[in-house]
């Protein structure tokens, strides 16, 4: 300024002064080492050294520092001869913690978030794992939250997580995870049979899965009273007046369920009075879709002949308290047939079915009023279909066999089909290992009842739950499935740029619970079983959201010469892109729209503050004000700058004339 009133001088441009910090950075050598550099913003002068230290302990000074892999230590740099002005240290990660949320009891289908945090320098990486058992843990995302949006009882178990970065890795301590849940239908076991001989004692178990355990009550059919209370019920010294249908109830504080009615009746059971019957086997299997034989024995007491027996029947239902006969069963219809002799009873069961699978009794009746006898136990029917097991040979095959339940007889062959055209008999199959085609096998002989075809993934399809526009905040889910037998396995990626995809999930789900513009993105997912690998194609996720406060930039500078030009810009970050109004500070009325606004010969009323404001379908948000002054008319002038670089000895001396 001069004495010259509004006389003004600006030296333009002036000096620029590039402060900078120090951070130390990491760059592996090997799987044992690590070099530390210490590094600056701008050039410094002079081939500057720097001081390291290992737990503020100096320990030497040169331009970089070799650290072993896993180090517990912290590491920072100076600038030699100025300890005052440190990077930040850098070190590998401490022990992770993990908060749950919400912190209350779990029920079953909350939502429930898994946190992982750990002090780390660089910033760590995440890694969430469950621990089944003595197996190996699971891996289940690569993130510090560990999302269940609907969580089971069978998410119940230990979880723990690992924070790792380039200096180091730590694993959390376990938390263990409890979902509460109601009883499933309880399930009645009856011990030693169902039917009991008047005086012997049975045994009624109840069983159910719940959390907390269940407290159980029995209870007889038709009666309010219980019967009992506790998992086992025991019934001594049987009496007729004992038969009847019985159920448990199981109960905790999340909820009750009740049993379906288990039947225990009075009867004789395979020997009494001097009847007997005797069974060829007590157990067969077969393959679906062939016939069984069942056949039994009748011992006679003495002076009795096959005359004295009527309504000979085999059943394995009962129905109000007495057994129902399999050919008045509609589940056989024309699938069942008897043939009865004096001392042998055949029981002949065609194109069977895994349904079939049951206990088959006999039982007869004679021409003494109300004397009935039932052959117990019986024989225990299982009804096996075939599957295809997969297992790998080496990289590049598999071997298929056909597997049952059961042992089959005669040393079975199997029949094999590729996509539905016969290719060989045999016990395996040998294919290549990414295999497009699908593969069954049955049994010789059994044409129809082949085994669910195997087969690898088709491409994955993803969708979006919600599909509408994305906001930020929101909770967003994408799914990933195909059609795959068996099931296929999925991993989720995010690509970035030009470099590799991030891995971020093995679910199918990859849950956003609160998702961010930074979210924004091409995502891809895996499906993969032993028979081959799909990739889907991408999903693009757009995250909306309103402008960030503007900052306004002035060029060449806020200090206008009368007559001359000035730019200001707006910027902001916003999703879809912002547009932008140009306002003086105290005028309602615009004074431009669009990025840029330009002043042209500007003059003493041009002064003042301006702003813009940024806005889009999202939202609206305004620039700090900003003041553009007029400095007066162009003269000459000469100055001088002299400054210290932090040290007193070290003088630079800056001139500039300027008109």
């Amino acid at each position: 300024m001069t004495n010259e009133p509004g006389e003004k001088y600006t030296g333009s441009p002036g000096v620029t002064l590039s402060v900078t910090g120090l951070q130390v950075q990491v760059r592996r050598l090997n799987s044992t080492w690590l070099e530390l550099m210490c590094h600056s913003s701008c050039v410094l002068p002079d081939h500057p050294e720097y001081d390291w230290y290992k737990n503020e302990k100096y320990i030497k000074t040169g331009s970089s520092l070799l650290v072993s892999s896993g180090s517990a230590d912290r590491y920072s740099c100076y600038l030699t001869g100025y300890w005052n002005n440190g990077s930040p240290a850098v070190y590998g990660p401490q022990r992770p913690s993990v908060s749950v949320s919400p912190s209350a009891e779990m029920l079953e289908g909350d939502s429930v978030t898994l946190t992982c945090s750990a002090d780390a320098n660089q910033a760590a990486n995440y890694t969430w794992y469950k621990q089944d058992g003595t197996s190996d843990p699971h891996l289940l995302s690569k993130e510090p939250h560990l999302v269940f949006s609907s969580i089971q009882s069978s998410d119940s178990g230990r979880y723990f997580c690992t924070a790792e970065n380039q200096l180091g890795r730590k694993t959390s301590d376990f938390i263990s995870i409890d979902v509460k849940y109601g009883p499933q239908r309880p399930s009645v076991s009856v011990s030693p049979s169902a039917e009991m001989l008047e005086g012997d004692s049975v045994t009624l178990t109840c069983s159910t899965d719940a959390n907390p355990a269940a407290n159980y009550t029995w209870y007889k059919e038709h009666e309010d009273s219980p019967r009992a209370s506790g998992q086992i019920f025991t019934i001594t010294n049987f009496t007729a007046e004992h038969s009847g249908n019985y159920y448990c109830e199981a109960q905790n504080e999340m909820g009750r369920s009740n049993s379906t009615l288990r039947l225990i009746t009075s009867s004789v059971i395979q020997s009494q009075d001097g009847w007997r019957v005797d069974y060829d086997q007590t157990d067969v299997c077969a393959a679906k879709g062939s016939t069984v034989y069942i056949s039994c024995d009748i011992t006679y007491p003495p002076g009795k002949d096959p005359s004295d027996i009527k309504d000979r029947f085999w059943f394995t239902k009962e129905k109000d308290g007495e057994p129902v006969d399999l050919r008045t069963d509609s589940e056989y219809s024309d699938r069942v047939t008897y043939r009865c002799f004096s001392k042998e009873c055949y029981l002949t069961i065609t194109d069977v079915r895994e349904s079939d699978s049951a206990e088959y009794k006999f039982r007869f009746g004679t021409n003494k009023p109300g004397e009935k006898y039932t052959g117990s136990p019986g024989v225990t029917l299982s009804v096996t279909g075939f599957q295809v097991q997969v297992r790998r040979s080496d990289s590049t095959w598999l071997e298929l066999t056909c597997h049952s339940s059961c042992v089959l007889p005669d040393r079975p062959e199997y029949v094999w089909y590729k996509n539905e055209e016969i290719i060989k008999t045999g016990s395996s199959l040998p294919v290549s290992s990414g295999s497009t085609d699908r593969y069954s096998c049955y049994l010789t002989g059994y044409w129809n009842q082949r085994s669910p075809a195997v087969y690898g993934p088709q491409r994955p399809s993803v969708s979006v739950s919600p599909s509408a526009e994305m906001l930020e905040g929101d909770s967003v889910t994408l799914t990933c499935s195909t059609d795959a037998n068996p099931a296929a396995n999925y991993t989720w990626y995010k690509q970035g740029g030009t470099s590799d995809p991030r891995l971020l999930s093995e679910e199918p789900h990859l849950v956003f619970s609160s998702i961010q513009s930074s979210d924004s993105g091409r995502y891809f997912c895996t499906a993969e079983n032993q028979l081959g690998r799909k990739t889907s194609d991408f999903i693009s996720i757009d995250v909306k959201y309103g402008p960030q406060r503007p900052s306004v930039s002035v060029s060449p500078s806020a200090e206008m010469l009368e007559g001359g030009s000035v730019n200001l810009t707006c910027s902001t970050d916003a999703n879809p892109a912002a547009n932008y109004t140009w306002y003086k500070e105290h005028e309602d009325s615009p004074r431009a729209s669009g990025q840029i606004f330009t002043i042209t010969n500007f003059t003493a009323e041009h002064s003042g503050n301006y702003y813009c404001e940024a806005q889009n379908e999202m939202g609206r948000s305004n620039s700090t004000l900003r003041l553009i002054t007029s400095s007066g008319k162009s003269h000459s002038f000469f100055c001088s700058l002299t400054y210290y670089i932090n040290n007193p000895t070290k003088e630079v001396t800056h001139s500039k004339r300027s008109l």
